[in-house]
């Protein structure tokens, strides 16, 4: 009976899973991993606000341009 609790103790610890971040491991500085994950997302936002911001600018110089205010200036009326 006894080397049947054994067995099943044994058993039990083996089939135990380990935790992931109980491995300690080399300290070795700066993780280059974050700049991997935060590189595309940071390229992805400057780009929309640069579009956005771009296309704005745009609107707003050709608004000022028209003697009337409209962003319609050159078109005709029915336009």
């Amino acid at each position: 009976l006894q080397q049947a609790a054994q067995a099943g103790l044994l058993s039990a610890i083996a089939a135990a899973p380990m935790p992931a971040l109980a491995l300690e491991d080399d300290d070795e500085g700066f993780d280059i991993r974050i700049i991997a994950v935060l590189a595309l997302p940071l390229l992805a936002i400057s780009w929309a606000l640069f579009n956005v911001w771009r296309v704005a600018f745009r609107q707003v110089v050709r608004i000022g341009e028209s003697a009337s205010g409209s962003s319609k200036s050159g078109l005709r009326a029915e336009d």
